[in-house]
């Protein structure tokens, strides 16, 4: 059975995703892949796992923004373990358009900004592919873990011990990617309030999903993971800091000299 699994982060952004995935980079070093998106489309496609499976067959880990879990993988599909972390939609909501005033150096109001960009019900779109709410829900059924962004160390934890990785990474969690301008924050949360409903309607459908996440599928899945210990592949039992500080290296390598390069010359040699 060693090597027939690959774990497939599905990271919806604003969920503490980055932590996570440097914990990826930090134990798989070289066998874990941070996939890049092709033009078009945006989504990571089946052609593209295929090639790049093929280009780096030892791959154990997957993760990126472009991996999206209604993608037919079709032979693939039976290796992949599926897992994500959602997160309380107000609160995401509100820090993606933070992010996208700081980072993306958006100049609109929050208001002005949920009119011209459509960010409406982000996470049951980025699972299911549309707004549809009882398709999240079916996809979100057939993953092997959900997290909450607002447990995120007990959620760490239970997803450590459901794949059988060391319990040792919980030590190597950090902030990436963490806000720094409390003021702003503060302006948002006062602009946020005044539009309170309108910001509710605009994200209905997430709601509904967190809700339904948060007191039916986290429970159920709390209780049916400490009665199991499934452990997809047999990982090493331990990560000193610095082989993880080794394989981070590596990882970056890996990605940026060999699998960016590679990627933009296939490209240039498929768009003819």
């Amino acid at each position: 059975m060693h090597g027939k699994y690959i774990i497939a982060f599905c990271h919806i952004p604003k969920t503490a995703g980055m932590s996570w995935t440097r914990i990826l980079r930090g134990y798989f070093g070289i066998r874990h892949l941070s996939v890049i998106r092709r033009k078009p489309p945006t989504e990571y496609t089946y052609e593209d796992m295929k090639f790049d499976l093929k280009i780096f067959p030892w791959i154990k880990s997957l993760a990126g923004h472009p991996l999206r879990p209604y993608i037919d993988y079709k032979e693939f599909s039976k290796r992949l373990i599926w897992y994500t972390f959602l997160r309380e939609p107000w609160s995401r909501f509100l820090s993606q358009y933070q992010h996208e005033v700081e980072k993306g150096k958006k100049t609109e109001s929050l208001e002005e900004w949920m009119e011209k960009y459509d960010r409406r019900n982000f996470q049951v779109r980025w699972i299911a592919g549309k707004e549809d709410l009882d398709l999240a829900k079916s996809i979100l059924k057939k993953f092997h873990f959900v997290g909450r962004q607002d447990k995120y160390r007990l959620s760490i934890e239970l997803l450590l011990n459901l794949l059988g990785l060391p319990s040792s990474l919980i030590n190597y969690i950090k902030s990436i990617n963490k806000m720094r301008n409390t003021q702003l924050r503060l302006e948002i949360d006062n602009n946020a309030r005044k539009i309170k409903q309108k910001i509710m309607r605009y994200n209905e459908l997430d709601f509904e999903l967190w809700d339904w996440f948060k007191f039916n599928y986290w429970p159920n899945q709390v209780s049916r993971i400490a009665e199991n210990n499934y452990n997809f592949e047999n990982y090493e039992n331990d990560v000193s800091l610095k082989r993880f500080k080794l394989s981070l290296i590596y990882s970056f390598l890996m990605r940026n000299v060999l699998y960016k390069p590679i990627v933009r010359i296939h490209s240039i040699f498929t768009s003819f």
